[in-house]
């Protein structure tokens, strides 16, 4: 017996009981019960949001991720498996049903970017089986971003911070909306990424001040939607603190901050000092509306000279000198010197001597002079000038003017470093006039320069030149305005030289790029301030050439098998013999191994015996670096095979599903599979049927061989091995071995006529039919299909190999009439197909049809009760379907019956409807339409009897009178009725105890009925009253009373004594 899924759908989950029940061949019931378990509930497998967002970043792809889920029932024996590109895992399943799984990095990291499907499958231990599809984004790729200076300079001023700041930058389009995060000084800002990729983060003003000065790192970052962070870092200068804001400092102009007649005719150098505030910065000067310019040096100290014509500009009175200066972060200072101009004063001047009050050696050795002016002093007056304790006599000239020589042997006695000069007279009045200048020496400690090795080693190599370098060095002395020249490649550059001497300057890379390769010239001038100069040259070789590397084949082949695993590994190559000495640093697995080159340019060193045994096969790149003297740097790569595992071949399954079939065997079949290894040379070969086949191998292992179609048709049925034998890279070898089934015999299959003859008429067409037939019973449960002029449909084999096929109602409606051409066809395990074709007629007639009626009024008679009485009649029509109707013809009366879709009908006739009927035989006709107008009658005969029998009473004991005597003999009742009721029981009935009693009516029409001899004696004296019924064949019933009368009288008191007591 056979169930459908849609019976088996409706039994509830848990255990039923299944129950079979027969008969044998006595009649007797036998009966067998099982208990079945019941479980048509399938899994609803859920899949929790991989990666907790549904996005896999580069950081969790760096590590094994764990998949969860639930498999929405519970219970045990459940398994879940999980595809996710390409890999298939297998699950942890818990008996609630809840799951879990491992992702190996390796495949995390193998993931194409972009939407990848994960595909989930549960199923329980009864087989119900249900897949769920979601998928996760994957996006190893860290957004891009920008960073701007936060301010112009890179230095971040009290004034900039008090107010905001702002810190702008880019990052790709596509994280528009996303977080920037910025952290400085330990406070955290935030902003978001616009819709054109632009940011800014604001600092609110005021966060900064008062912060001490220093650098500090500025973070900024930013995270994809994936999880994917970039994160910049640079250092930003804060110019912020209170204790390193600038100073200013202005020393006295020209002694006293006045003026007289004389200083107003010299140049005057007007000084100070600054605080905090870098080296080469400026200082602006103003007087009398004109700007003068001053340069910090490293000191922090600074000079101008101002013009005696700007001087002699100034008109009597005060006047307020000013400066301002500010540092690199744009913090400001300011100082200012009141003034007092007097042109009516007397006074001495000096001009600045050497020019800038600085005496070079050069300049000590040829002499010097020194002069200046005069003002109320009178001409040939002496002016005393005073220099290193010696005293020098000038006079006056007609213009005021003096002039004193110091010659060089004087000069030679001066020590470095500072000298007042100072000069004295007497003006016209008498009064003693003067006047000092600082003279800065310069003449014994003169400059020495030296340059750190250039690029470390004296070499300049490719990387080197690749980025801007810097030389540094040192001028051999300390102070003020040092100045140093680099001359490289017929360029020059200016130095950067601290107060301590030590100088730096950067190269370009362009420049570097530029040099040829040979010995190249540095020149290197350092100067001080009073102008000596000391040159030194030095020289850097320039080498672009990388040396060359070649690694030479592992084993001799490239490949590593277990035996040479097992021993030492000899890596060798060569180089030029020009890098004798030099280490080659060999890598390969992690592991770092050395060689010296020798004279002859020739490297080996070896893998110690067994540090590759425990390496999974595979291909591993060994990687050989070799530096030159320059430091170029050429790196060479060799790929080896590593193959200490014998491989373990996968065969995929043969032929789809590990049965050949008949059409399969018909043309040549490919095999595929995968060796195990990776690597080019690998070598398969498949046995079947005693011959070998050889095929392709692809580097990723993977395998096809194809068989040919005759060899494959000379496969006998049953089952035949299939052997594999690969060969890896490294010349291993591993079989496996499987057997497939050969089944290249078709299926048995027999189709009955459609609807018994080939033909269709409307009525099958309307109510659908089957199509059956045989096929083989080890076919059982293969689906069967139908086509009938394009139409399809499909059934199952019978486990006895019969079959049948729905056609449903009206479903070839469309069918024109005529031949129309029809197929059977079933396709066993092994894929072979039979088909059989055939042709149905379809006729465009209705099918016609046979009704029947059951036994009109239960017996065929008419009777005058049930003439009064609603009268059912019922039938069919022969056939099933809606829209029939049914005609009943009854002795010339019509009568519409209610017909079911079953076909059987029913109809209802009132009451004394057929009251009009003659006596005697009756015809009825019962006439079926069809919905599609096809129709049929038959008719059945009845009997028409509603008239009731005659029947009579005799005169009881004679004259209707018992007596006493009469009383106590027996008695026979008698009467008369119709002839044609002969062999009709009368039922005659006594009023005192209810008796009944019966007799037949004869063919002459008399009955007769006898009462026993105490039927009477229980009656009293006086009238009674006998019923007599008769009911004839029709059912017709006739009743008359009767009456009599007993008189005993004295000589009979009832059941006083017995009867025989009155003889």
């Amino acid at each position: 017996m056979n169930f459908t899924s849609p019976e088996l759908a409706g039994i509830d989950p848990g255990t039923t009981t299944v129950s079979a029940v027969t008969k044998d061949a006595n009649g007797n019931t036998l009966t067998n019960s099982v208990s079945v378990g019941v479980d048509n509930v399938a899994p609803e497998p859920t899949i929790n949001t991989p990666f907790g967002d549904g996005f896999l970043n580069i950081t969790e792809a760096g590590t094994a991720q764990t998949l969860t889920g639930s498999t929405g029932k519970a219970g045990d024996g459940q398994t879940v498996t999980v595809t996710l590109g390409g890999h298939e895992y297998t699950a942890t399943v818990g008996a609630n049903g809840s799951w879990t799984i491992s992702i190996p990095s390796a495949d995390l990291k193998g993931l194409p970017e972009g939407s990848n499907p994960i595909v989930v499958v549960a199923s329980d231990s009864a087989g119900n089986s249900t897949t769920i599809n979601s998928n996760v984004t994957v996006d190893l790729s860290a957004p891009t971003l920008t960073v701007n200076p936060l301010t112009a300079d890179g230095i971040v001023s009290s004034a900039e911070a008090a107010g905001a700041l702002e810190l702008t930058g880019t990052a790709s389009v596509s994280e528009a909306g996303k977080t920037i995060t910025v952290t400085l000084n330990g406070a955290t800002y935030t902003g978001l990424v616009g819709s054109d990729g632009n940011w800014t983060v604001n600092i609110p003003a005021g966060v900064l001040n008062g912060v001490a000065s220093g650098q500090y790192p500025l973070t900024v970052s930013l995270t994809d939607e994936a999880g994917n962070t970039t994160t910049q870092t640079s250092n930003v200068t804060l110019a912020t603190g209170v204790d390193s804001q600038p100073t200013l400092t202005l020393n006295a102009f020209a002694g006293n901050n006045v003026i007289d007649g004389a200083e107003r005719l010299a140049d005057q150098t007007l000084s100070g000092t600054t605080t905090h505030v870098e080296a080469g910065q400026q200082v602006n000067i103003t007087l009398n509306g004109k700007t003068y310019t001053a340069t910090v040096g490293a000191s922090g100290a600074w000079s101008v000279q101002i013009p005696a014509a700007d001087l002699t500009a100034l008109t009597d009175g005060s006047i307020t000198l000013t400066a301002e200066v500010a540092d690199k972060a744009g913090n400001p200072a300011q100082g200012s010197l009141p003034l007092t101009i007097n042109t009516e004063l007397s006074g001495l001047a000096i001009d600045p001597i050497t020019g800038d009050n600085k005496l070079s050696a050069q300049e000590a050795g040829a002499g010097i002079n020194i002069s200046g002016t005069s003002h109320n002093v009178a001409e040939g007056a002496n002016v005393t000038v005073t220099l290193n304790g010696k005293t020098y006599i000038a006079a006056v000239g007609a213009d005021g003017t003096w002039t004193v020589p110091v010659g060089a042997t004087d000069l030679a006695l001066l020590g470095d470093g500072p000298l007042a000069v100072k000069v004295t007279a007497t003006d016209a009045a008498g009064n003693a006039v003067s006047s000092t200048v600082t003279l800065d020496v310069y003449t014994h400690q003169l400059p020495t320069p030296t340059i750190n090795t250039p690029f470390g080693d004296g070499l300049l190599s490719t990387a080197e030149a690749a980025t801007s370098q810097t030389l540094s060095g040192s001028t051999g002395i300390v102070g003020d305005g040092q100045t140093v020249t680099v001359t490289l490649g017929g360029k020059e550059y200016t130095a950067t030289v601290g107060g301590n001497g030590q100088w730096t300057v950067t190269i370009p890379s362009a420049d570097l790029q530029a040099l040829p390769q040979s010995d190249n010239a540095i020149t290197v001038t350092a100067a001080d301030a009073a102008g000596n100069s000391t040159p030194l040259t030095s020289n850097v070789t320039v080498d672009f050439t990388a040396p060359t590397l070649t690694i030479d084949p592992i084993s001799g082949n490239g490949y590593i098998d277990a035996a040479e695993a097992a021993a030492a590994v000899t890596l060798s190559g060569s180089t030029d013999p020009a890098e004798a000495g030099r280490i080659v640093t060999l890598t390969i697995n992690g592991q770092t191994y050395q060689a010296e080159v020798g004279a002859d340019g020739k490297w080996t060193t070896d893998i110690p015996a067994n540090s590759l045994l425990g390496l999974a096969n595979g291909q591993y790149t060994l990687t050989a670096t070799l530096s030159d003297a320059a430091g170029n740097s050429t790196t060479a790569t060799e790929s080896v095979g590593v193959f200490t595992q014998l491989p373990v071949p996968v065969l995929n399954t043969p032929f789809g599903d590990g049965v050949l079939s008949k059409p399969e065997a018909g043309v040549d079949q490919i095999l595929t599979g995968n060796t195990g290894a990776v690597g080019p040379d690998q070598k398969v070969t498949v046995n079947i049927g005693g011959q070998d086949y050889t095929g392709t191998v692809g580097n990723d292992g993977t395998w096809s061989v194809t068989i040919p179609a005759n060899a494959l048709n000379n496969l006998t049925d049953g089952s035949s091995p299939l052997l594999v034998t690969v060969t890896d890279p490294a010349g291993n070898t591993g079989t496996t071995t499987t057997n497939v089934t050969v089944d290249l015999t078709a299926p048995t299959l027999s189709v009955d006529p459609l609807t018994g003859d080939d033909k269709l008429n409307t009525d099958e067409v309307a109510t659908g039919f089957l199509v059956q037939g045989t096929s083989d019973t080890g076919d059982a449960g293969r689906p069967v299909t139908v086509s009938i002029d394009g139409h399809t449909y499909t059934g199952v084999i019978q486990p006895d190999g019969s079959w049948s096929v729905l056609v449903p109602p009206n479903a070839l409606s469309d069918l024109t009439v005529g031949d129309h051409p029809y197929s059977v066809s079933v396709t066993d395990a092994a894929g072979n197909q039979t088909v059989v074709d055939g042709s149905v007629n379809v006729t465009g007639v209705p099918s016609p049809l046979f009704p029947s009626i059951d036994a009109p009024f239960g017996d065929t008679i008419l009777n005058g009760i049930e003439l009064a009485e609603v009268q059912t009649l019922t039938g069919t029509t022969g056939a099933t379907g809606t829209g029939q109707t049914v005609k009943v013809n009854i002795g010339g009366l019509d009568f519409d019956a209610t017909v079911g879709a079953d076909g059987h009908w029913t109809l209802d006739v009132p009451a004394n409807a057929l009251a009009s009927l003659p006596q005697g035989p009756l015809s009825i006709e019962v006439t079926a339409t069809s919905a599609s107008g096809a129709t049929g009658s038959s008719t059945i005969q009845a009997t028409v009897d509603t008239v009731a029998p005659t029947l009579t009473v005799d005169l009881v004991a004679g004259d209707d009178i018992i007596n006493a005597a009469e009383l106590l003999q027996p008695l026979t009742l008698t009467g008369t009725a119709s002839v044609n009721d002969s062999g009709q029981s009368v039922k005659v009935s006594l009023v005192v105890g209810g008796v009944t009693y019966e007799g037949t009516v004869g063919t002459d029409g008399k009955w007769s009925v006898p009462l026993p001899n105490d039927a009477l004696q229980a009656l009293g004296d006086g009238p009674h009253t006998i019923t007599a019924t008769l009911t004839d064949a029709a059912g017709n019933t006739t009743t008359i009373n009767h009456e009599f009368t007993i008189e005993a009288g004295a000589a009979y008191t009832p059941n006083a004594c017995h009867r025989y007591d009155f003889w």
